[in-house]
């Protein structure tokens, strides 16, 4: 089992946008370090390449202590509203 937190960062796209990553960082220990940070950030910087510069940190949000199975299954829920967001683009 480990503990898991969800990760929002921020930053600009090419056109000017304010856009809001998330990713996941699974902790073996009750608290997220700096390399558990950065780690999310680089692997988000890396795979998405809407972003002129750096992204900054927005929020770390604890989502509990689980197994990788009950965390995948969370992961793989529907987002709420998901399909409403990307109708108004």
């Amino acid at each position: 089992m480990k503990h898991f937190y969800l990760v929002t960062l921020y930053g600009y796209t090419d056109d000017g946008r304010l856009v809001f990553p998330t990713g996941f960082a699974p902790c073996d220990g009750p608290q997220i370090t700096k390399e558990d940070l950065g780690a999310v950030m680089a692997d988000l910087y890396e795979n998405d390449k809407r972003f002129k510069s750096g992204l900054g940190l927005h929020s770390v949000s604890y989502l509990g202590y689980m197994t990788e199975d009950a965390f995948e299954h969370l992961r793989s829920m529907p987002d709420v509203g998901a399909d409403e967001e990307a109708d108004e683009d």
